[in-house]
């Protein structure tokens, strides 16, 4: 219906029912107010969105306080594990800087057994610091990577400290026997470098030895070389001198009784000889006389 075919009955609901939908708006209010209210809700959206969201239930992070209750001084964090990031011990970085690791040699190994065969792998790693320093361990595991990380770990804890002179050599030749291996080692003029095969020289090199001359005997085996090679270096006496092969004042000292010892040995022979004689022609003279 239209609103000239409407009667004026129907024309004042349709007036009422309008004024009572429509908002009623407060004393005070204007224009620009409102208009600073709609500027302010996107603001307020932004806000919340930025604020992080706060984990509660067994995942939610648990606040450290240094308050002790106890005293009046602050709680002293202890480290994480063994050294750590607030502990005293542990190598750290420092170690593995410092010195050089080599892998050797790795190879896999059986063990029989009544269940059967068990393999295994064995990695020998040689360490070093270019400074003197050398070590060496041996070590098995199920995995290439564990004999590995065993070996290392065990090499920083047995290490050797062998004499470098100011030309990078040693300081007098050498010769050590380990098992079936036989190991030389010869200070050489600077210009020589090194003069080494095979697992010696990879020691060498370690130790920070460039002017040296070694010879290998007996053996091929890398493992018992660079052992005998090792505790050769470990064998010098740093500030004495070299053992000398054979001692002159010894030689002459036993020169004197030797020759003494002769000299009344001989006059004793003499003595029983001459004496044996007499007797016989004492006797010769006592039968014919009979």
């Amino acid at each position: 219906m239209t609103d000239e075919n409407k009667t004026p009955e129907e024309a004042v609901k349709t007036t009422d029912t309008a004024k009572d939908t429509a908002p009623e708006a407060k004393a005070g209010d204007s224009a620009p107010a409102k208009d600073a209210a709609k500027t302010d809700a996107p603001k307020a959206e932004e806000t919340k969105a930025a604020a992080p969201a706060v984990k509660r239930g067994r995942g939610a992070p648990k606040e450290q306080s240094n308050e002790n209750p106890l005293s009046d001084k602050p709680l002293q964090r202890r480290g994480w594990g063994r050294g750590g990031k607030w502990g005293k011990g542990g190598r750290g970085d420092k170690a593995n800087k410092e010195f050089q690791e080599i892998l050797l040699e790795v190879r896999r190994v059986t063990r029989v057994t009544t269940g059967g065969r068990q393999l295994a792998f064995r990695a020998i790693i040689v360490i070093g610091n270019g400074k003197g320093k050398i070590g060496l361990w041996v070590a098995k595991g199920n995995d290439v990577s564990i004999a590995v990380r065993k070996a290392t770990h065990e090499a920083y804890k047995n290490v050797v400290q062998a004499p470098v002179t100011e030309e990078l050599t040693v300081p007098y030749g050498i010769t050590h026997k380990y098992k079936s291996a036989i190991v030389k080692l010869m200070p050489a003029t600077q210009g020589t470098w090194l003069k080494a095969w095979s697992s010696v020289r990879t020691v060498l090199e370690l130790a920070g030895y460039n002017n040296i001359l070694s010879k290998i005997i007996g053996t091929n085996n890398k493992l018992n070389n660079a052992i005998c090679a090792i505790q050769a270096l470990s064998m010098y006496k740093v500030g004495k001198t070299p053992p000398k092969q054979g001692d002159e004042k010894k030689g002459k000292k036993n020169d004197k009784p030797s020759d003494a010892k002769a000299e009344k040995g001989g006059d004793k022979k003499v003595e029983k000889k001459d004496d044996k004689k007499t007797q016989k022609k004492e006797d010769k003279k006592e039968t014919v006389e009979a």
